[in-house]
């Protein structure tokens, strides 16, 4: 599924290139970026009289190839590939002891992102939305038990702007995901839901 996913996704791109360079040379630009993200679990749902402990949300970090297709001068399209790591655990207690569980590590995100932008200046603000499926790299570890991490499909919503340099253009992303998909494979975390915030610096041509 995951090789199947970054084959649609680089189709897309590649796609998109080669109509840029015959057709309209100025819509679509290409580059990569970087950020920070802290994880915000949400827990919906425990179960009474079972201690599930507490929610540790960290820092982790991600990095990127990013896009922008241009389709008039309100609207972009922005498709958008990420490794996010995540480093956010919850406590659980096994044998009257609390022992960390991360429902959620490394991850690669596919976003289709749609901006509002606010002017046609160099400097545009910009608002953004759209849909990110958070393909799971790795199972993850809980005492001496492997548990599968499934999928996430999540909604991004953020604000962002683009600043036309002399040689690139420089874009920070203030960025909120809201995942819909129960990460807890644990009877005391009955529904967790991985909720992130990301700060990312773009750079593109």
């Amino acid at each position: 599924m995951k090789h199947v996913l970054i084959l649609v996704f680089a189709t897309m791109i590649s796609a998109t290139a080669h109509g840029q360079s015959e057709a309209n040379p100025k819509k679509s630009t290409f580059g990569f970026s970087l950020g920070v993200l802290q994880s915000n679990f949400q827990n919906s749902n425990t179960i009474p009289g079972l201690d599930a402990g507490g929610i540790k949300n960290m820092v982790g970090y991600r990095l990127g190839l990013t896009m922008d297709r241009e389709i008039n001068s309100q609207f972009t399209l922005a498709p958008k590939i990420d490794l996010a790591v995540n480093q956010g655990y919850l406590d659980a207690e096994v044998d009257g002891e609390f022992t960390p569980y991360t429902p959620v590590g490394s991850t690669i995100d596919f976003m289709l992102h749609g901006t509002l932008n606010t002017s046609c200046s160099n400097d545009r603000l910009y608002v953004l939305f759209g849909p990110n499926f958070r393909y799971a790299l790795d199972d993850t570890k809980f005492s001496s038990t492997e548990i599968d991490v499934p999928n996430d499909f999540a909604l991004d919503f953020g604000i962002g702007m683009r600043n036309k340099l002399k040689s690139f253009t420089f874009a920070p992303e203030l960025r909120y995901t809201i995942g819909t998909t129960n990460v807890s494979q644990l009877v005391m975390w009955q529904r967790v839901y991985n909720h992130t915030i990301s700060l990312i610096f773009s750079f593109k041509d």
